[in-house]
């Protein structure tokens, strides 16, 4: 089969799709296994490397997907994620290490004997096609009878919210629809694994949020195995049963969304999946460490050695805010980890404020904190004498290892 990236890969084999798996179970490491009642992953990555001459873009990557699960591969441009989608859809190499789709090892398999469906980018609509006759255009090669082409291209219409649009041409379309017609003819000859190649990213923000609700849906519905890769770190949030996070080659990271957010294992991820503060430390007990003049006690063990160097983190939305000085009671102020601070910015954001403040002390850190309106509405932000009172709560506190 000849590959260009102008126009759409589809190709098929008989699947049987299982359920998918609850998304809120518990992930163990990256390289094991979710759990013991899965049964076998669909889809198992063993080993991969790819370098592209001395540039290494994968290193020693496994990961396991499982029948009807929804993976996304998050990380920055440049860290290996597509070069992982291209490989797993044989347009791609590796240069070494094993690809494994329904227990039959694809590692060396063209791509027209892989079973996969992909979206692209840029669609890759063949213009002068109609939206049915994208949408066929697989099924017309594979040569099946014409009365069920047109009952599946009916069906996938109706799938994809495309009613009365048949018979338009691509620049007849939206953005919005376009895509739809393109995951149309990727479903179309019902494959075991759907690929999406950053498929929202040229569409404008509202309907970026309701396509990927709705790819969202469609995946759960049909119970297709789909690996997607993204950039956007809410859509990975709101789209994925488990997210991969990929740095320079390599995973650094694999979790639900809830835990990839909250319990991030490393600065990159916790600075790379929405908004960190980070404070540089010093370890002063097991349960406590220093920024500055500032002592701040932890609701997890440190387990770095005392006085060694260490980052502090926590999210913006995890700060309480007590209040202004002057205008609370002492008790208040009496709590562990209270800090004050000085307005230098705001940022409004509709339903609050991102507030960044230089905490008073000799470090004279500045740390990011979130507002709701509510409590926002009544800062008198203009006063050159405000000063805010806040708490860093202590089991909400991040430690990581200063590298």
């Amino acid at each position: 089969m000849t590959y260009s990236s102008e126009f759409p890969v589809t190709t098929s084999q008989s699947q049987t799709h299982q359920n998918p798996p609850p998304i809120d179970r518990l992930i163990q490491p990256q390289n094991q296994p979710i759990g013991t009642n899965l049964g076998e992953p669909y889809l198992r990555i063993e080993g991969v490397n790819k370098s592209f001459g001395s540039f290494v873009a994968l290193r020693e990557i496994y990961l396991d997907v499982y029948p009807g699960e929804f993976v996304c591969l998050l990380g920055p441009s440049g860290c290996g994620k597509t070069t992982l989608l291209r490989i797993i859809a044989g347009l791609e190499q590796q240069t070494s290490g094993r690809v494994i789709q329904g227990g039959k090892d694809v590692s060396n398999l063209p791509t027209s004997r892989r079973d996969f469906g992909i979206v692209f980018q840029s669609y890759a609509l063949f213009p002068n096609l109609t939206v049915e006759q994208n949408i066929g255009y697989g099924l017309h090669n594979e040569g099946r009878p014409k009365s069920e082409i047109q009952a599946k291209v009916n069906e996938l219409i109706d799938l994809v919210g495309l009613e009365g649009n048949a018979h338009k041409y691509p620049s007849q379309m939206s953005g919005g629809q376009q895509q739809r017609v393109a995951l149309a003819r990727a479903l179309a000859q019902s494959p075991g694994l759907l690929l999406l190649d950053e498929p929202l990213s040229a569409l404008d923000a509202k309907v970026r949020e309701k396509l990927r609700s709705e790819i969202t849906h469609l995946q759960k519905r049909l119970g297709i195995t789909t690996v997607m890769v993204t950039h956007d770190q809410a859509e990975a949030l709101s789209m994925a049963d488990r997210v991969v996070v990929m740095d320079k080659g390599y995973i650094a990271q694999v979790g639900t969304p809830h835990n990839i957010y909250q319990e991030p294992n490393s600065p990159f991820v916790a600075n790379f999946i929405g908004i960190m503060n980070f404070l540089k430390g010093i370890v002063l007990a097991s349960n406590q460490v220093c920024c500055g003049n500032i002592t701040l006690s932890t609701g997890v063990q440190v387990l770095e050695p005392i006085h060694s160097n260490v980052t502090i983190a926590i999210r913006p939305e995890d700060i309480k805010f007590l209040g202004e000085v002057g205008a609370i009671s002492s008790p208040l102020l009496d709590r562990p980890n209270v800090l004050i601070a000085n307005i230098n910015s705001l940022e409004f954001l509709g339903a609050g404020y991102l507030v960044n403040v230089s905490l008073e002390g000799d470090s004279r850190e500045e740390i990011l904190v979130n507002l709701p309106i509510e409590i926002a509405r009544k800062i008198n932000f203009n006063s050159s004498q405000c000063r805010l009172a806040l708490q860093l709560p202590p089991e909400l506190i991040k430690i990581f290892p200063t590298a």
